[in-house]
Formats: C-alpha cells, structure tokens, sequence
C-alpha cells in the first residue's frame, strides 16, 4: 500500500490552516490540530511497518517453498 495515497495531508487540503500557534487559535483548536498531525505521523509509520513485515514475511514463506 503506498501511503502517499493512503493518508490525507489535510493542511494541504485547506481542512486545517498553516498550523503554528498564535493568538488567532484556540487551545482547543491547536491541541486538535496536534493531534490530527500526530496521528498522520503515526498512520505513516504503521504503513511503513507494515509493508516492511509483508516484504519479509514473503521472503519467509518463499524460502521455507525452496527447503522443502
């Protein structure tokens, strides 16, 4: 899965404005904000883990294919 397409980039995507904190935000608005940036962060490197884990679990299975 390529992640690129996978998860959105909502500040690209005008869902949240240029994200630095000032006095027009809210804490509220900037703790959710964060948030929303964090979780991107993460889903990125669970695609990353995951397709990583893939590559290796096929290689696994194709050697344990050639042992046998």
């Amino acid at each position: 899965m390529n992640w690129q397409n996978s998860v959105r980039d909502l500040e690209t995507e005008g869902i949240i404005g240029n994200v630095v904190p000032s006095k027009s935000v809210g804490s509220i608005e900037w703790s959710s904000a964060t948030a929303l940036i964090d979780l991107q962060s993460r889903m990125k490197k669970l695609e990353a883990d995951v397709a990583r884990l893939t590559e290796v679990m096929t290689a696994f299975v194709a050697k344990q294919g050639n042992t046998k």
